[in-house]
């Protein structure tokens, strides 16, 4: 992952592995939705990457209703010409995107799915009613990423952080 994320706290590895540290402390010991699993998923998309030439068609990755793509745009227009510098650094933060949400997918997972939060009426299905586990999951990540130290996004404009949050 390091030799991909140039726009990364590489000049602080120490912050990567910490957060990578937390994110793993973060999964539960279940038999399917675990730190193994979570792997899994970020080692499939690193060989999607890799092997399916995903940059022709991650330069125009729909990342949703998310202001900050129309910043990131127009920032990259330089002289009437895409920047093609900032093209490959927008990819870069796209991928590590990707990477960070594999990891993060199923952070905390109880091992049960949203209809049996809902139907024990857990905490977490009366504070999110629709999607449950996966709001969960997204607030977990954004926890981490809020902790001290963990903050491996903070070499990144406040805008590209809200695209990458959008993806």
């Amino acid at each position: 992952m390091l030799l991909l994320l140039p726009t990364v706290s590489l000049t602080r590895p120490q912050v990567l592995c910490r957060w990578v540290l937390s994110v793993r402390k973060n999964y539960r010991p279940v038999k399917y939705h675990n730190w193994r699993h979570a792997l899994n998923v970020c080692q499939t998309m690193f060989t999607v990457l890799k092997t399916g030439k995903m940059d022709y068609f991650m330069d125009d990755l729909e990342v949703g209703q998310c202001n900050a793509v129309s910043y990131v745009t127009s920032y990259s227009i330089i002289g009437g010409h895409r920047s093609s510098f900032f093209s490959i650094l927008l990819f870069l933060q796209q991928v590590f995107g990707l990477l960070v949400a594999c990891l993060c997918h199923d952070l905390d997972h109880r091992g049960t799915n949203n209809a049996f939060q809902t139907k024990m009426e857990s905490p977490l299905a009366l504070h999110n009613s629709t999607s449950t586990m996966e709001h969960h999951h997204f607030d977990q990540c954004v926890m981490i990423l809020s902790s001290e130290g963990n903050n491996i996004f903070q070499v990144l404009d406040f805008f590209l952080i809200c695209a990458l949050l959008c993806v």
